[in-house]
């Protein structure tokens, strides 16, 4: 191997290194290289049900789409992937308006009839002043299971219990044991 194939090798060996050193510095965010390191990443914003129908009202009342993100604090993306799903979240809004303060996602339960049931027996038991426990609830629920003719089998745990609740905002139930 004579001198200059033999410098040849040690330069390709050196841009190796230091191609590998750039890439390992682009992976961490550093490099002199990078376009304009001052921008500030947006804040992970997530909306409330809510604040989505509000959005979308909005765009039904002609506001531009390029407006929201900055009103809201979300990306473009969010505005047009909310406009796909006007449907589902006006539908969902309607059904449960009480509960849309917090709430961020569409919370569904697997079987709409049980639940839909469920929630008005329990409405009226709350209506009458009735006292009720989670273990109450659980045995109604398995109740309807069978009166519904709802296939499979379901443990109405205290996870499921749990489940409930929050899928229907229902505050200050007593869980068995409590």
């Amino acid at each position: 191997m004579d001198q200059h194939s033999e410098a040849s090798v040690v330069y390709c060996i050196n841009c190796a290194k230091l191609f590998n050193f750039r890439v390992k510095m682009l992976k961490r965010g550093a490099g002199t290289f990078m376009a304009n390191n001052n921008i500030k990443k947006r804040k992970h914003l997530s909306l409330s049900i809510m604040q989505k129908v509000e959005l979308l009202q909005k765009l039904d009342r002609g506001v531009a789409v390029w407006r929201l993100p900055e009103e809201y604090g979300v990306g473009t993306t969010i505005v047009y992937d909310l406009k796909k799903q006007k449907d589902k979240l006006l539908k969902f809004y309607g059904d449960n308006d009480e509960l849309m303060k917090n709430r961020k996602i569409l919370l569904r339960a697997k079987n709409e009839d049980l639940n839909r049931v469920l929630m008005e027996w329990f409405k009226q038991r709350r209506s009458e002043r009735m006292l009720l426990t989670g273990f109450m609830v659980m045995k109604q629920a398995r109740k309807y299971h069978k009166e519904l003719n709802i296939k499979g089998e379901c443990q109405y745990s205290e996870g499921w219990l749990q489940k409930f609740k929050k899928r229907n905002a229902v505050k200050y139930l007593k869980i068995c044991g409590e």
